[in-house]
């Protein structure tokens, strides 16, 4: 009862963190944006979640290594701060489901 209530929590905050970071990255083609994406365990107890691409200049575009224009540019790191609230809302509610189930109730 508690592994599903993890998947809920841990696909809920990929998916917040994903629209997130499309919202915060530096577009100039669109194809570092396009190309982030989500990845979940596919365990039974889900233990990590992942949100990134496989586009190779994107650790310089979040991290604004080299190139003639200074400045970052990250857009993963900001977008997992600013959703860790949502994070801990979500995880109180596994909170309050493992509770239950330790109590025996549904």
């Amino acid at each position: 009862k508690v592994a599903p209530a993890i998947r809920e929590v841990f696909e809920r905050w990929a998916m917040l963190v994903l629209a997130r970071a499309k919202e915060r990255v530096h577009v100039q083609t669109g194809r570092l944006r396009s190309s982030l994406s989500r990845g979940l365990d596919s365990a039974p107890m889900p233990t990590w979640v992942s949100v990134g691409t496989n586009i190779q200049y994107a650790v310089f575009e979040e991290a604004r290594i080299g190139g003639a224009r200074g400045g970052s540019h990250a857009y993963l790191r900001p977008a997992v701060e600013e959703t860790q609230a949502e994070l801990d809302k979500l995880l109180g509610g596994i909170g309050e489901k493992f509770a239950a189930v330790w109590r025996g109730s549904p």
